[in-house]
């Protein structure tokens, strides 16, 4: 869909997560390739392995001012591909896992920054890693979540990978989508485990979604 060169050792990821696979990336360096990359930023100067749980996303509205992000805006700007992504709603005291998706099926793209971080000890070691951007959910979701990813549109996404772009524009790019071209649906628990990476996990279960109103006979 967007004319990429996607590496061989690509595998699909249906439960993306800081311990579950590599995400397919787009960089402001190589906009024309698919890179590989781990969820979870690791700072470049970072010492800590561990800190990457606690950078997985990054507020759109205290970007700039926060570290370690407001040092990669400038030429560390990427965005991730994906066609879904997940909410969960609690009721009665139990959590239940719903899918967003775009209602034509295609992919999209999501504002994120990256770095590479090199492994303590090693020469050549060094591992590309991400935080994606967050702004507060469109109406299909805010009942779920107050926040979302930052879903770029085309124009969005060239822009958003233009390294030229200076970082205050850049910045305007974040915000939240109009809701009218995705949908929600109820997907299996399978997803609250973060080692299980199946297609099973996106099948859309045939069960209302809060809020629905069901007939007498449903």
């Amino acid at each position: 869909m967007y004319g990429l060169k996607v590496p061989p050792e690509y595998k699909p990821v249906f439960n993306a997560s800081v311990k579950n696979g590599k995400v397919p990336v787009i960089t402001a360096d190589n906009p024309y390739r698919v890179e590989l990359m781990t969820w979870g930023l690791m700072p470049f100067d970072s010492e800590d392995p561990l800190i990457a749980s606690k950078l997985t996303n990054a507020r759109a509205q205290t970007i700039q001012a926060k570290q370690p992000y407001c040092d990669m805006l400038d030429k560390k700007r990427c965005v991730i591909i994906m066609d879904g992504f997940y909410v969960w709603k609690e009721m009665y005291n139990v959590t239940t896992p719903y899918r967003v998706v775009r209602a034509d099926g295609n992919p999209f793209t999501v504002a994120a920054l990256w770095d590479d971080w090199k492994q303590e000890g090693t020469e050549q070691s060094f591992f590309k890693t991400f935080s994606m951007v967050t702004v507060p959910a469109f109406k299909l979701t805010e009942h779920y979540n107050d926040r979302m990813p930052a879903i770029l549109n085309d124009d969005e996404r060239i822009k958003w990978l233009d390294d030229t772009l200076p970082v205050d524009a850049a910045v305007d790019l974040l915000k939240t989508q109009d809701p009218a071209d995705y949908r929600i649906y109820r997907v299996s628990n399978l997803v609250d485990d973060l080692e299980v990476n199946t297609s099973r996990i996106i099948r859309e279960l045939d069960l209302p979604t809060p809020g629905d109103t069901l007939s007498l006979f449903d």
